[in-house]
């Protein structure tokens, strides 16, 4: 097939080139004769491109990628790589930056001396479906010119413009399709100025982007407003979903609804207020049904503050830790959430824990020793109920820590595998504690334990900024808190959502403590994490800021959960949307429903009980808290 390889390149939707991209198929007879054939034309990707009898490739410019075009003729088959390049320039429609202004900013290769880009990191991942970020940088003129450049394989955003505020959000359709059709794979991103009719660069990274988008939905405090908020990551705002729901339970939405916890099947919020003028009462909600199902007689109230919720959110393991705000919890023991009740004959009876968490899967506890303050785990079977489900009490990390941060730990939380906990060291209560006689916050980052060989620990430096050229230096270093992780890995990597201090660009930059809680910088930022960390080696990546959070509100403590699950026939996108697991097509779109056939194997996404019954388990897929995921990738 002639040409081996062909690309369509569309640029603001308008195919670039003169003539039509046409193949042609050749053959050389048994005489060493070279013919023109007219072969059956196909692809083995029609969403991406088509092709008619004369071996001609059309696109829709909806899409960008690649497709394999073979040509068969009686028992011959030849194939040749068709490329779809989509870009996306923008320049101002005023004119005010000339073409030859456009052409120096293209040709600029010098670095720039003054200007340094603040947000995003390099090196970032970021994964499909997530809102654009506001490229930011700081030390430039008003009056300078700029061009943002970020391309993948198959496509680019090229954006001309003034940015007198030194910031830049990229345009988000072009963005998300961008992300869509690199995933995968990585963008390469540019930033150039021209400022006084000479262009340099600010800055050259690399983003990452994972294979497949995130799943799920991040509840957490917005501690200004005075509620537990939610928002699903690509979302352009956040839902104050409790407002309605209480007043429509007769409770007051005014008073404080905080030290929340929720089911990682996302069927379950427990509150924990109750017992202060005003705390909301502390209560259960139904996330499936947004009701209330229960609220607690006083005296219980902020006993619940901050337990550990099983996965199906049917029973919890209260937090003893008195230095947090709430607690201690009412003793030991497992209690089940409907009624209350302690159930007995657990060996917690009389081992109260502080700051437990369950890991999504249901296969372990972890908490922080009472006593000792160590990390400390155990194996959980809830099948063993009503006998004791807990077993293999063990230490896994003493609370002296490396010598850069030996803050105590605090807030564990386990990988969806069940494998590791991510903490931070640092205070326990997060709110506003200053370092003693003096005005300066107390310092946290993160780190990551394995809760099979005890001893490993392992400082997410990458994902802390610890060695991070920041443009605000010293002052975004240490501010890192509260972490969890989502109920499932996507795209390859685990993803951690956690509270950070640090400044956001040139967005917000002021104090990480501003005088006291409710002032200051404090917002929920994500990160990638490698499937399969090796002691030793850095598993973390960059973070993010969550976009769609209220900046305008002080945002904390994020629990990520699954949406409550879908039944058969409803819309999906993934098994882990639906309550059979299964996520199906059916008639051109897909939909919940079980597989019309056996299948030999299961597809990623889709409900599986071990690692062998994923169709890509041989490329690394793996069966991890009850569905296949993606394989890990690695992205140079």
């Amino acid at each position: 097939v002639e040409p081996a390889e062909g690309t369509i390149t569309l640029v603001n939707g308008v195919v670039q080139g003169a003539s039509p991209l046409t193949f042609t198929a050749k053959g050389t007879t048994d005489k060493g004769k070279v013919q023109t054939l007219t072969p059956t034309w196909t692809l083995d990707n029609v969403k991406l491109v088509a092709v008619d009898s004369k071996g001609t490739v059309t696109t829709s410019g909806a899409l960008g990628g690649t497709a394999t075009l073979t040509a068969t003729h009686a028992t011959l088959t030849a194939t040749a790589k068709v490329t779809v390049k989509i870009i996306t320039s923008v320049t101002p429609a005023d004119g005010s930056i000339p073409p030859a202004d456009q052409q120096t900013l293209l040709g600029a290769s010098a670095p720039d001396a003054s200007v340094r880009l603040s947000y995003p990191y390099d090196r970032t991942v970021f994964p499909p479906g997530v809102l654009a970020p506001s490229l930011m940088w700081q030390g430039a003129a008003g009056d300078d010119t700029y061009l943002a450049q970020v391309s993948s394989p198959f496509g680019a955003i090229e954006v001309f413009t003034k940015a007198p505020e030194q910031r830049l959000p990229l345009p988000e359709a072009a963005w998300s399709g961008l992300l869509r059709d690199a995933a995968g794979t990585a963008l390469q991103v540019k930033v150039s100025r021209l400022s006084q009719g000479q262009a340099t660069v600010v800055a050259q990274q690399t983003w990452p982007v994972a294979s497949g988008p995130l799943r799920g939905t991040v509840y957490y405090w917005a501690n200004s407003i005075g509620r537990v908020m939610r928002i699903k990551p690509g979302s352009t705002a956040p839902d104050d979903f409790l407002k309605d729901t209480l007043q429509a339970a007769g409770l007051d939405p005014t008073k404080c609804s905080t030290c929340h916890t929720v089911s990682a099947n996302g069927t379950t919020l427990l509150l924990g207020g109750g017992e202060e003028a005003d705390d909301s009462k502390a209560s259960v909600f139904d996330l499936s049904t947004n009701q209330v199902s229960r609220t607690y007689d006083q005296g219980y109230g902020r006993a619940w503050a901050m337990p550990a919720l099983s996965p199906d959110g049917k029973y919890a393991v209260l937090n003893d830790a008195s230095q947090l705000p709430g607690g201690p919890g009412k003793g030991g023991g497992l209690f089940d959430v409907g009624t209350a009740a302690k159930v007995p004959g657990t060996s917690l009876d009389a081992d109260p824990l502080w700051m437990p968490a369950f890991s999504p899967d249901g296969t372990r506890l972890v908490y922080v020793d009472r006593t000792s303050r160590a990390l400390g785990a155990l194996d959980y079977n809830q099948s063993l109920l009503p006998g004791d489900p807990f077993s293999n009490k063990r230490e896994l990390v003493p609370e002296a820590g490396p010598s850069n941060n030996a803050g105590g730990i605090a807030f564990p939380y386990p990988s969806p595998d069940g494998k590791w906990a991510i903490y931070h060291r640092g205070p326990l209560d997060t709110r506003a504690v200053l370092v003693p006689n003096t005005q300066q916050l107390q310092p946290a980052d993160m780190f990551l334990a394995s809760l099979d060989s005890p001893g490993v620990e392992i400082p997410l430096d990458a994902l802390n900024g610890t060695g991070y050229d920041f443009v605000a230096g010293d002052r975004d270093r240490h501010f890192n808190f509260e972490p969890t992780f989502a109920p499932l890995p996507a795209g390859g990597y685990f993803w951690a959502i956690f509270t950070s201090r640090r400044t956001y660009g040139n967005q917000l930059t002021g104090s990480p403590l501003g005088g006291g809680e409710g002032q200051g910088v404090k917002q929920l930022w994500m990160a990638a994490i490698d499937l399969h960390p090796t002691p030793g080696q850095d598993p973390s990546h960059p973070a993010f800021l969550l976009q769609g959070q209220d900046l305008a509100t002080l945002n904390m403590r994020a629990f990520w959960a699954f949406d409550p699950c879908k039944p058969d026939g409803a819309g999906c996108e993934f098994g882990s949307d639906c309550c059979n697991g299964s996520c199906e097509p059916d008639n051109g779109t897909l939909v919940c429903k079980k597989s019309d056939t056996v299948p030999a194997c299961v597809q990623t996404g889709n409900k599986c009980t071990k690692t062998s019954d994923c169709c890509g388990a041989a490329s690394g897929s793996e069966c991890i808290n009850g569905f296949c995921s993606d394989p890990p990738i690695i992205i140079q």
